[in-house]
């Protein structure tokens, strides 16, 4: 994939597909320590040990429709090749976790990309489900967004709504900007 807000959405699809009806992602940006980490976290059905432990092979996969599963394993080397890492926890019956580090320094690192449009297209299509973002850095500052915040502040406009969509990926991107900067 060509920038790392695809692989989130991958996750995060799947996290939708495992049941998922919450979904808090955070990104960090920590210089000192050159360590960009994606967080996310669903309330979905979770993972057997057996299949966690096998979840990185591209040839493990619940799709009935291909035998091929290559989203966590190209995250993974993605990870990898920049000296970060992947891991994931999962419970049955409560939700997986996903922490993925980079080596912010690292040429091959792939730039983190649009997160704006990919956040808004997945609250666009999936408008019942409660998605939080939140980015942060190293120098204690803060921002994102949280849908349960933003359907109390619109009230009856649904959160599938055009002009939602165009505030949440404008907003999104904008505090992607202001907190990791260039990242």
């Amino acid at each position: 994939m060509r920038d790392l807000s695809l692989h989130l959405m991958d996750i995060v699809t799947n996290s939708i597909a495992a049941g998922a009806n919450s979904m808090l992602i955070r990104i960090t940006a920590d210089q000192q320590s050159d360590l960009l980490t994606i967080r996310i976290e669903d309330d979905g059905k979770g993972m057997s040990p057996d299949f966690l432990k096998q979840v990185t092979n591209p040839f493990s996969t619940t799709r009935t429709t291909r035998k091929v599963g290559l989203g966590l394993s190209l995250f993974k080397e993605a990870c990898e090749l920049t000296g970060g890492s992947l891991s994931i926890t999962s419970t049955l019956g409560e939700g997986t976790a996903v922490t993925a580090t980079f080596g912010i320094s690292s040429i091959d690192r792939i730039p983190l990309g649009d997160t704006g449009e990919t956040m808004s297209g997945l609250i666009s299509s999936y408008p019942e489900r409660e998605f939080a973002i939140t980015f942060a850095n190293d120098m204690g500052e803060e921002a994102g967004l949280d849908t349960r915040d933003l359907r109390e502040r619109l009230g009856d406009v649904p959160l599938s709504d055009p002009d939602v969509y165009v505030f949440v990926r404008d907003y999104i991107q904008e505090q992607q900007q202001i907190i990791l900067g260039g990242i």
